[in-house]
């Protein structure tokens, strides 16, 4: 094992200071300070720590540290142990923190300026000291677990002239390419933006801040071994106070994640100009991340499998229900069931998108495959599925666009508190207002919003996913009166590791994989944050899926006999992680001799604790510990190694209807606001439980919640226009008149679709020999059913069946009594258009007095055409004529959904 190599970072300036109290210019006798208070300023791990110091004559009274910017579990969480060293050490010189040392750097040169500040030293002089022309490389830990972050920098005239990868430092795991799209962005945006500004206080690239500060690291640390003084780097970068208004769109779209994508592109085919906010330097964001999608029997798949289902969706909305204790919204988990699959489809047909042809099963007991991966259309990069995509759905209109590195601040409202747009800041100040009809909210959750996240689920969690999410749409969606439903879902886990990855490349991985096993190992005992008896397999899925119920930490206690066996037997068994694998390797039954010097490494970045007895361990630990033995030890040492959760979102968040509109805490619906993706996840869940089993959920919500919301945002402003047999369809004014659907073939009859709207019926067509879903698609794919009025049917078909009583009411987990959906339809009282009632309007509205939740779904009295191949939104595109099955349409008097009664807490 390598000896552990101690890079000399000074990485903070100190140019801000502050003095109060005593801060006459002369000192007091023999003191070596003015008595008073005095603030330094440092650049830390995520921007400016402040230390502040109060002083007497002749020494520091009291320190305090704060860095709002922190990552609180990491530099956050060391900040008061860095100011307890400043007083003990009366000094800047420290030793830090392990695991934080950007943040520790930037406590050294605030607290140095804050103590040069009381002794009553001038600011040095802005002039830097010169780095010798050269080029140079270094090394720091990033991102990535597989090798550390190597940079080549080349100075000319003491200036920084380029900045060259030698090693991005972003593999994740062992067979990952090391190159990713997010350091991509940093090579992309950083670099540049330091040799143009010669400033290390640019600021991190959204997104992608570890990398970017293992980069600030590498160069600051080249500065310093090559003559210069890396404190006069951090000059502050003018930012812009230029305001740009922009105006005129129909949909606006915040986050351009998975579900915002799937928004911006089905907004913008059907017919709306459409503005996309991105915070980070890339678009994509966790679904990027993820394997692939949870989608219900999507045809390609279907066809793959020989035409046989893969489940059936009753059975699925059954079971899906009893999962979540009919806590989960069941009308939106149907809705989700029945388009899913179809979501697939639409992404594969007209974007850049490819899914497997195989579904895959996940941990869920049915064994039902619901699930499968997916890329571009070359099958190479989920990245440039996302991008190629947006561009086409750019390009639908010269009025669309898209910006990254722009950060959503609040949301625009007129006098009458209706939204009318967002306000946003670019990354170089520079202040956006754009003014739109609808806003679509999709900004992935609030996992990186500490705050919220200790409210909501109890803890501050370390994250495998994009920490930009930060919660701005559920902040927004609660000023506008919004309800929260399950917000305290529990957070997406499937990883276990290390509380603090060793990534240090002085440390072989597989010395690494050895600790690693053991924070994995079940052999071993395990306690929760809480200090209880912790059983990390209870339900057969692994500690992986199961550490988020232990808190935002979980330890593995080895007691001495273990240890040693461990030592002269070798391991129990090897665990490797399914993600954050370093591919170190263990032979079975090979002692670990230098298990010794393992365990250092661990206590090094504070992963490891070493006690003497339980009560030592509580000491050091700062905990209560239920235990009176460790696997029948109750003397002897005890090895506590620290291991977590790593998230990838939080699943819960506003209440939506079918619409994916905002409901308000009266249950009425805010129409021209739609929230998707993790942001309303929790529809789907049950309060304070992991997320349904069956695989690739929160994707495929993102994607379909997306897709649905988009479409209903574009249709919302536009027209109707009566065409010859295509009466009532919406359509753009901009767009060309399309044809008239063809006749139907007479080998397709039909069937009606939905059995519980009194009086009016619209059904499908359908080929009767065939008896499958797919062939049934593909009749509806050629064809547009002509408009059925309330109880007629073609010749030789049967009229739709009468609809059932609703089922009972039922109490869920949370302790909510609540109808199912089906028991909240009645008959709209109005009429909407149609030719036999010119005089109705287009589409019916909330309407509080009469218990109306929601828009009618039949604000459109046609569905119109469709592109072939995928049913939905009954809204032209400019790409073609959209061919659609009428499954969202309806005819006659529409549905509402009257507000159920609620009881309990909740």
């Amino acid at each position: 094992m390598k000896t552990k190599r101690i890079l000399p970072f000074v990485l903070a300036a100190a140019m801000l200071l502050s003095a109060c109290g005593g801060n006459s210019a002369a000192q007091s006798g023999e003191g070596a300070y003015t008595a008073g208070t005095y603030t330094g300023e440092g650049q830390g791990y995520g921007g400016t720590v402040t230390v502040t110091i109060t002083t007497d004559a002749n020494s520091i009274l009291e320190v305090t540290a704060e860095g709002a910017d922190e990552t609180p579990t990491v530099g956050g969480a060391a900040l008061e142990e860095l100011a307890a060293q400043v007083k003990e050490a009366q000094s800047a010189e420290i030793d830090g923190v392990a695991g934080a040392t950007l943040t520790s750097n930037g406590v050294k040169a605030a607290a140095q300026a804050a103590i040069d500040a009381a002794m009553g030293k001038e600011a040095e002089s802005s002039e830097k000291a010169a780095v010798a022309d050269g080029t140079y490389t270094a090394k720091a830990p990033s991102y990535g677990v597989m090798g550390e972050m190597e940079l080549s920098v080349t100075f000319a005239d003491n200036q920084i002239t380029d900045i060259t990868t030698i090693n991005a430092g972003s593999a994740t795991q062992a067979d990952e390419d090391e190159y990713s799209p997010i350091y991509a962005t940093v090579e992309e945006n950083l670099y540049p933006r330091i040799i143009e500004s010669q400033s290390l206080a640019v600021d991190a690239i959204s997104g992608a801040t570890v990398s970017s500060n293992a980069a600030k690291t590498i160069v600051a640390e080249i500065i310093d071994a090559n003559g210069g003084d890396s404190s006069q780097w951090y000059t502050p970068v003018k930012k812009s106070t230029e305001e740009v208004t922009l105006e005129g769109y129909d949909v606006i779209v915040v986050g351009l994640g998975s579900s915002g994508m799937a928004s911006y592109l089905s907004a913008a085919e059907n017919g709306a100009t459409v503005f996309g906010i991105e915070t980070a330097a890339k678009i994509g964001g966790n679904g990027t991340n993820t394997a692939g999608p949870l989608g219900v029997n999507p045809a390609k798949q279907v066809a793959a499998n020989g035409g046989e289902n893969f489940v059936d969706p009753d059975e699925l909305l059954a079971a899906w229900m009893e999962y979540t204790d009919g806590d989960a919204k069941e009308e939106l988990v149907k809705l989700f069931i029945d388009e899913s699959g179809e979501t697939f489809g639409w992404l594969e047909d007209n974007y850049d998108f490819s899914f497997l042809d195989s579904m895959m099963a996940f941990y869920d007991s049915h064994g039902w495959k619901l699930w499968t991966m997916y890329y571009d259309s070359t099958m190479t990069s989920k990245d440039l599925a996302y991008v190629n995509s947006m561009e086409k759905a750019k390009g639908y209109n010269e009025k669309n666009d898209y910006m990254t590195e722009l950060t959503a601040t609040n949301l625009l409202l007129d006098d009458a508190g209706k939204v009318i747009g967002v306000q946003a800041e670019y990354y170089d100040g520079t202040i956006y207002k754009i003014y739109g009809d609808s806003v679509i909210l999709a900004t992935g959750g609030y996992i990186g919003n500490a705050e919220m996240t200790t409210e909501y689920t109890g803890y501050v969690w370390k994250t495998k996913g994009m920490t930009q999410c930060d919660g701005f749409a559920i902040q927004e969606g609660l000023k506008l009166g919004g309800a929260l439903y399950n917000e305290d879902v529990a957070v997406e886990d499937h990883i276990a590791q290390l509380d603090t990855i060793i990534r240090s490349d002085d440390y072989s991985n597989d010395d690494k994989s050895i600790l690693t096993s053991l924070v994995l190992d079940l052999n071993y005992q395990m306690i929760d944050s809480n200090g209880d008896s912790f059983d990390g397999n209870y339900n057969g899925l692994g500690i992986a899926f199961n550490a988020w119920e232990a808190g935002s930490n979980y330890y593995v206690l080895i007691n001495e006999e273990e240890y040693n066996a461990i030592k002269t037997e070798g391991l129990i068994s090897f665990n490797q992680p399914m993600f954050f694998n370093q591919g170190g390797t263990y032979e079975e039954g090979t002692p670990v001799e230098n298990l010794d010097d393992i365990i250092a490494m661990g206590e090094e970045f504070n992963t490891v604790v070493v006690a003497d007895s339980l009560e030592d361990l509580e000491s050091k630990l700062g905990m209560t510990i239920n235990l009176e033995d460790v696997h029948g030890q109750t003397e002897g040492k005890i090895y506590c190694i620290k291991g977590a959760a790593y998230v990838y979102s939080t699943c819960g968040g506003l209440d939506v209807d079918t619409n994916m509109n905002l409901l308000k805490t009266d249950g009425t619906a805010i129409d021209n606001v739609y929230v998707v993706g993790n942001d309303s996840l929790g529809v789907l869940n049950e309060s304070n439980k992991a997320y349904v089993t069956y695989g690739g959920c929160a994707q495929g919500w993102a994607l379909t919640s997306g897709r649905l919301a988009g479409a209903n945002a574009a249709a919302l402003f536009l027209l109707i226009f009566p065409h010859p047999g295509q009466r009532g369809r919406l359509r753009p004014l901009w767009l060309p008149v399309p044809p008239a659907p063809p006749v139907r073939p007479p080998q397709c009859h039909y069937r009606g679709n939905s059995a519980f709207l009194p009086g009016g019926h619209h059904g499908e067509y359908f080929r009767p020999d065939s008896g499958g879903r797919s062939a049934q698609s593909r009749c509806n794919k050629r064809i547009h059913p002509p408009r059925q009025t309330a109880g007629a049917h073609p010749a030789g078909s049967q009229p739709p069946p009468q609809r059932s009583p609703p089922p009972a009411a039922h109490t869920s987990k949370a302790g909510r009594t609540r109808l199912p959906a089906a028991a909240y339809h009645t008959a709209c009282p109005v009429p909407v258009h149609s030719a036999a009632n010119p005089a109705g309007p287009a589409r019916h509205t909330p309407d509080p007095s009469t218990g109306c939740r929601r828009r009618c779904c039949c604000h459109r009295e046609s569905p119109g055409p469709r592109t072939p191949g995928r049913p939905g939104p009954g809204i032209p595109s400019p790409a073609g004529p959209r061919y659609s099955s009428g499954r969202s349409q309806r005819s006659g008097s529409c549905p509402t959904r009257a507000a159920p009664s609620w009881t309990g807490s909740g």
